[in-house]
């Protein structure tokens, strides 16, 4: 039998050239199976042109937990294949996939506020939606992961929300959904245009019966600050005490001001208990300094505050100019807007002397 290098030379193609487009398309396992059943690429052959550590059982393991027919020593090839029809290249348990795996035309169409349901019909199934969204307006994705077998960490599967800019989508954020629980999530557009939502499955479990939920809202608007590190970020002077509320999960206040190179300043920050709820240990915040670098952020200081704790942290500036402070929910269930949202409040000070130490300044209070 010829080795993976003798049959691709047949075709004028080089191992370092059917590499690159394997690793491509690792998302895609669709398109490696159709390519390698049409060029009679084995299972074993493909282990070969990954050079690496990988085996040809690994191979065989990626596409079976795909659903994929891996009966024959090489991918079955189809010529439905060439219309889009990829039924052949799966099980016949897996062929009622009922969302599409990729983020192309072939994904879901949702509308907004319309349920949509799904399944995840193997190990790392992914079901890919497709939603229009305008720009900067602030939406809500809601996941409801049921219980369908033994237990939360077995079932809790990631939804990724992307936006489709022509490329390989600017990521917007990934939302953990833990089995027998409902979760939401508000993100702020960008970019009017296609969004994809992908909701993959357990990588630990045969998710055949693993059903969950979906919907995306528009989020109602009465965030008190803008979430975006730009000359739309509420402008603040040294010294002075800042209120704010995390109004929903997923929401940021930024602020904006200008500090001077060499000198020191301390960011203190309180986390107060919300008068509606109790306390809750998950209502943590997390806070950052971060300043504008050739064209980009930089962190200069960061700080966790678990609520009802108050924190403080020094650092120095770098250079003179724009910084801003950046205040958002760490864990997911912080600002719940059912409870009024997790209220702070900050100040930055001039610190009276100077300190001599370089790098990131940290503290997380929990002491």
């Amino acid at each position: 039998m010829a080795s993976a290098e003798e049959l691709l030379a047949q075709y004028n193609v080089s191992m370092d050239t059917a590499r690159a487009f394997i690793t491509g398309n690792i998302d895609k396992p669709h398109e490696i199976y159709k390519t390698c059943a049409e060029f009679g690429i084995s299972f074993k052959m493909i282990a070969e042109i990954l050079n690496s550590d990988i085996t040809e059982n690994d191979v065989i393991d990626f596409f079976l937990t795909k659903g994929m027919v891996v009966s024959e020593s090489t991918p079955v090839w189809s010529e439905a294949y060439r219309t889009g029809d990829y039924t052949q290249m799966y099980w016949s348990d897996f062929q009622q996939d009922d969302h599409w795996d990729v983020a192309d035309g072939g994904a879901t169409v949702i509308q907004l506020n319309t349920p949509y349901n799904g399944r995840f019909e193997y190990q790392q199934d992914k079901d890919v939606f497709s939603i229009q969204l305008d720009a900067g307006q602030k939406y809500t994705l809601t996941t409801i992961n049921h219980t369908d077998f033994n237990g939360a960490d077995d079932e809790t599967f990631t939804a990724t929300i992307n936006r489709d800019d022509g490329l390989y989508g600017e990521l917007v954020d990934t939302v953990l959904a833990i089995g027998g629980q409902t979760t939401s999530y508000t993100f702020e557009t960008t970019a009017s245009g296609r969004y994809f939502i992908e909701a993959l499955g357990s990588v630990s479990h045969d998710g055949i019966t693993n059903t969950y939920g979906l919907q995306v809202n528009q989020a109602v608007d009465n965030d008190d600050h803008s979430d975006f590190l730009d000359n739309s970020a509420t402008d603040i002077n040294i010294g002075q005490t800042v209120s704010g509320v995390i109004d929903l999960n997923g929401d940021k206040d930024v602020f904006e001001l200008q500090l001077n190179a060499g000198q020191s300043y301390t960011l203190s920050i309180d986390n107060p208990v919300n008068g509606n709820e109790a306390l809750d240990a998950l209502e943590t915040l997390l806070v950052t300094v971060e300043m504008q670098k050739a064209g980009e952020t930089e962190f200069v200081a960061r700080s966790i505050v678990l609520q009802s704790f108050s924190n403080s942290v020094s650092f120095q500036a770098e250079q003179t100019g724009q910084y801003y402070v950046v205040v958002k929910n760490m864990l997911d269930s912080a600002g719940d807007s059912d409870n009024g949202g997790n209220p702070y409040s900050f100040n930055v000070a001039q610190s009276a002397h100077n300190l001599s130490v370089s790098g990131i300044a940290e503290a997380d209070a929990f002491i």
